[in-house]
Parts: C-alpha cells; sequence; structure tokens
C-alpha cells in the first residue's frame, strides 16, 4: 500500500515467511505524548499515561504503544528504558530502584516502529518501606513484582527446608535437594543423570564430560557411550585413549597412543606390556610384556643404550635371588675396555675375565691387571676350501724349511705380566663399583635440586687372586727372527706383536709331514755296498734327471745338492 504522495506504508496478504499479516510501514514519527502520571509507592514508582498527545489530538491509527524512561534527577539525560505501556491508557511498575528522585519520561511508537521525541519528564522517588508498614503475612507472592528480589536482597545464610527445582517438579529438572544434594533428572521423572551426593560428597554424571568444546582438551566418557573410556585430545581429532580393558590377564588398565591407537600400554592384574602394533593389520611389530615370573622384549631392532654422564654409561647384566639379593660373581658388563674409547668388552668383575672386541679379532683378557687369559674348549674348527681363495704352497721368507725352522725355536715357560706368579705378596682380591638409584624409607628414588637421579656406590669384592702356573708358547720376537710370515707388527695389543696361532699350526703341519716322509724312507733303504747287519744311515741316490713318481709311497732323491721328496701323485718337494 502507498500513499498518494507515492510512499510505502504496509502490505496486506502474504510475506516471505510463508505467513497471513498486515504490516505498517510509516517513517512519520507519532505525536509527542504529554507528562506521564508519576505516583511514588512503596519501593517503586507506578508510571500511568492516558495516551494524549501534547496537541490534545487523537492519536493517528498505526499507534502502537508508549515506551518508558527512567533517569537520575541528578543526571537527567542518561536515560534507560524500563518497559512499556500497552495498551493505553494503562501503567507501569517500575520497581528495583533506590530511593531517590527520579525523572521519567515516555515516547510514542507507531506499528512501523518509528518512536517519537521524548516528553516533558514527570519526578517521583520510591516511598521507603519500614517495619511498621507491613503486617504479619500481608506480602504475598503476586504482590512482588517480577525481578524485585535479587541476590542483594536475599539472606547471606539462607536455609531452605524444601527443594529448589528448575523445570517440572516430577519430570525434566535440575534440583537442589535439602538431603540428596545438587541432582538432574531425565523426562521420566527418576533416572538420574546427574548427582552431587550432600552427605558424601560423591560425584556422578551420566553422559560425555569435556574440558573443552573443541581443541587440545579430555573427555570423560566420549559420546556418553563409554563410561570406561578418557580420551585426551592433542587437537581437535587426534587423541589417546586410557580405558579398561577385560581381554588381558584380569581386568586392567589399557592406554592406547594416537588416533590411529598404534602404540599401546597395558596394566593388568598379572601382566603389563607396552607395543607397538600396525593399526591396519593388527600385527605386534615390537613390544615388551611382563608377567608375575617372566619379561620378554621383542622387536625387528633391540637396541639397550646407556648415556655416560648420567651414570657410568655401561650395560649391566645381573641375577638376582628370589628375595632380590644379588648372586656374586653372575654380574657382566658391557663396557668400554679401560682408557679406550671405542673398544666393548663383556666383562665378568668377579672373575676378571672379559670379551674384547677389536680390529684384530677377538681378545680373551683380564682388566684388574691387563692380560691375556686362556681359552678353554674341546674343538678348533678349520674352515672349508669353498671360503678361502689364492690357495698355494707355503713359501717362506726367513728360514729354508718348516722342518729346518722349527729347530731353531724353542717353547719356553712364562708368565704374563700382572699375573701373580705365586711368589711375593698376594695381590687384593679385585673391587667394582656398581652404583644403585638412592632411595628413601619409602623406595622412592632420590632426586638432586636439579631433577636427576641420585646414586649410591654398591662397593662390590670378587673372588681371592689365585696363582696362575708358568704358560708354555713361543715368544713373539723368537718366532718372528725364524718365520716373519706368522707374526704380525701391532702397536694397538698390548707386547706390539701378534702371533698367529693358525699360522704357526701350519708351519708345524708341514714340519711334522716333512718328518714322517724322511723317517718312511729311511725304514725302507740300507746304505749302499753294505751287506747284511744294521743299517748305518741313510744313503740317497743323486740324479741329475728327477725320476719318475713311484708306484705308491714316496721317492727320496738328490739333484743339484737339493734334497727333494716325489710321491705316487707326482707331486715334487723340496726338503733341503
Amino acid at each position: 500500500m502507498y500513499d498518494s504522495d507515492g510512499h510505502y506504508r504496509g502490505m496486506i496478504g502474504f510475506h516471505d515467511d510463508g505467513t497471513t499479516a498486515v504490516t505498517s510501514v510509516n517513517p512519520q514519527a507519532p505525536p509527542v505524548p504529554r507528562p506521564p502520571q508519576v505516583t511514588p509507592a512503596m519501593g517503586c514508582l507506578v508510571v500511568s499515561h492516558a495516551g494524549d498527545n501534547v496537541f490534545g489530538s487523537a492519536n493517528p491509527a498505526d499507534f502502537s504503544h508508549l515506551n518508558v524512561y527512567v533517569a537520575s534527577a541528578s543526571t537527567p539525560g542518561v536515560r534507560t528504558f524500563v518497559g512499556t505501556i500497552n495498551p493505553v491508557p494503562g501503567e507501569f511498575v517500575v520497581s528495583d530502584l533506590d530511593y531517590i528522585s527520579y525523572v521519567v519520561t515516555v515516547t510514542a511508537v507507531n506499528m512501523g516502529g518509528t518512536e517519537s521525541a521524548f516528553s516533558v519528564g514527570s519526578t517521583g522517588t520510591p516511598t521507603q518501606v519500614a517495619g511498621p508498614d507491613l503486617a504479619a503475612n500481608s506480602v504475598t507472592a503476586t504482590k512482588i513484582a517480577a525481578g524485585s528480589v535479587t541476590a542483594t536482597k536475599l539472606e547471606a545464610n539462607l536455609v531452605l527446608a524444601s527443594r529448589i527445582i528448575v523445570g517440572t517438579p516430577t519430570g525434566a529438572r535440575v534440583e537442589l535437594h535439602p538431603t540428596a544434594g545438587l541432582q538432574a533428572f531425565r523426562a521420566d521423572g527418576s533416572t538420574r543423570t546427574f548427582w552431587i551426593d550432600a552427605s558424601t560428597g560423591n560425584f556422578t554424571a551420566v553422559g560425555s564430560i569435556s574440558t573443552a568444546f573443541s581443541g587440545t582438551r579430555i573427555v570423560l566418557n566420549p559420546n556418553g557411550t563409554n563410561a570406561d573410556t578418557m580420551r585426551l585430545y592433542g587437537n581437535s581429532t587426534q587423541y589417546g585413549s586410557i580405558f579398561a580393558d577385560p581381554a588381558g590377564v584380569g581386568v586392567g588398565v589399557f592406554m592406547k597412543g594416537g588416533f590411529t591407537q598404534t602404540g599401546k600400554v597395558g596394566v593388568y592384574d598379572a601382566e603389563g606390556f607396552c607395543t607397538w602394533t600396525d593399526h591396519v593389520a593388527g600385527e605386534t611389530w615390537s613390544a615388551f610384556d611382563a608377567t608375575s615370573n617372566a619379561a620378554t622384549t621383542w622387536g625387528g631392532t633391540i637396541t639397550l643404550d646407556a648415556r655416560e654422564g648420567y651414570g657410568s654409561g655401561d650395560v649391566l647384566f645381573r641375577r638376582r635371588k628370589y628375595d632380590n639379593s644379588v648372586y656374586p660373581g653372575c654380574d657382566l658388563k658391557l663396557q668400554a675396555v679401560v682408557g679406550g674409547t671405542t673398544e666393548p668388552i663383556l666383562y665378568n668383575p668377579a672373575l676378571d675375565v672379559g670379551i674384547v672386541w677389536d680390529s684384530n679379532g677377538i681378545l680373551v683378557q683380564g682388566l684388574s691387571p691387563a692380560a691375556y687369559k686362556p681359552i678353554i674348549a674341546s674343538a678348533f674348527t678349520v674352515s672349508s676350501r669353498t671360503v678361502k681363495k689364492n690357495e698355494k704352497e707355503v713359501v717362506l721368507r726367513g728360514t729354508s724349511t718348516h722342518r729346518a725352522g722349527i729347530t731353531e725355536l724353542t717353547a719356553m715357560s712364562w708368565n704374563y705380566q700382572g699375573e701373580w706368579d705365586g711368589t711375593g705378596e698376594r695381590p687384593p682380591a679385585p673391587t667394582w663399583n656398581t652404583p644403585e638409584i638412592a632411595r628413601d624409607e619409602k623406595g622412592r628414588a632420590i632426586l638432586s635440586e636439579d631433577g636427576k637421579t641420585l646414586y649410591e656406590d654398591n662397593i662390590q669384592t670378587g673372588a681371592e687372586v689365585q696363582a696362575v702356573r708358568p704358560h708354555i708358547g713361543l715368544i713373539a720376537e723368537d718366532a718372528a727372527s725364524v718365520f716373519p710370515e706368522i707374526v704380525k707388527v701391532d702397536d694397538t695389543i698390548e707386547g706390539g706383536l701378534l702371533l698367529g696361532t693358525n699360522d704357526t699350526l701350519g708351519i708345524m703341519w708341514n714340519a711334522l709331514r716333512d718328518e714322517i716322509m724322511l723317517s718312511d724312507h729311511a725304514s725302507l733303504r740300507t746304505p749302499r755296498g753294505v751287506t747284511g747287519g744294521s743299517p748305518h744311515g741313510l744313503v740317497v741316490d743323486s740324479m741329475s734327471v728327477p725320476p719318475q713318481p713311484p708306484t705308491s709311497g714316496a721317492l727320496l732323491y738328490e739333484s743339484n745338492g737339493n734334497l727333494w721328496v716325489v710321491t705316487s701323485t707326482g707331486k715334487r718337494t723340496k726338503l733341503t
């Protein structure tokens, strides 16, 4: 609808929201109302108005209602909207006022929401209620204005003998109960969903409990259907879980890390474990499992890592008795060789024996003092030709033959430096320190001021030192002068010389073979020109041309001043 000037004034019919109504649009403000009538009352002001305006004319047809504004008489321009008078004539009660003078003004509002200018103000001061003004039980609920009872008007310690209910007394509600405490119920009126027990302080809630609506948060009973579960969110979607698990050895606590839940920790009545599991295939790739009497670790790679600075840096393998005492002499320590940084030794302090890995191979030695130890075995193997190359006859540099060289060497009796040979004062028994975690009287680890674990020295003593009988064997320096092939010069080992036992065995074998061949040939020959009687020595034919191999055995002959032997296979060997 439009007025005679073509201005849009309203609409009758269907609106955009699907409803049918008459709407008014009038930017022209209604006439300014006359001043309101203000009547002081107990603790309030009663504002009334007849609906007339300052022109004394009737209000426009689209007049709607009057707005009521209140301001302190000291600041009349600072008005506060407090309510409306609708219909008019009518009145409005302004409550929750102080006992000071107020200025009350009204404005007229049309159906289009256009508001007139403020009327002239009327003043009034609420009447202060005194005790004699009220008779006992004279103030009923219907006489108290809505919003009149505020927190500041209530007793500091307000005691009620009945319930305070928000909702339906027999249906969905939250209530303060004088004995039960704070509780909430579902629509059936009996199913409790929230309860703080007044008598015990116990707290029970049915449904999900979250410390935040999104992002980093802790959620108890996710989705309201997992009462045994706690989720710890690192962001909006990824979380780890802690929940009760009945699938282990007795019901226990189960932890899963990551929203894919690949890392797992379980603590049960008789078992505990930590695993990493492929969440797609469900296959466990690595784990540590502990039961009442066994612990198992498995994985693609297992690393024992001891860090220096926070301890000795050693890896200790220890066997204990049932009463938790240590078996004496059963410790094994993986450590560095004393004075070294890269050579590891698996060492038994009580027996002072260890296996060292270095560039030369494996050494068996002690540390207190540093001395080699014997290896006791029932057999040593000789490897196959399939793992060897460059196979050929031995050509010696230091002597003419194996047999001749051995005659120049003598095995000696000796002791290692540092070994006690039974003479002089017996050395003290070896001692070593095994750091133990310092604990208080309750068994808890004691920490330093900077939060590091403190350790106590646990000094242990090994067995009494026993005299070592003399060893019998070659001296490396002597062997080097005759057979330099079997001695290695190496400054990284004690003494600087390394005699190859396997090489020495090969030299001895060849020398023994030559000796046997000479002995066998001598038993078949007698001196030339001797008839009867015992042989007087070995007579060897001298041949300028090497003879043919014998049909069996071996043939000894001399050629060009050298002694040779040829076997039935045709192999010829120079003996001298």
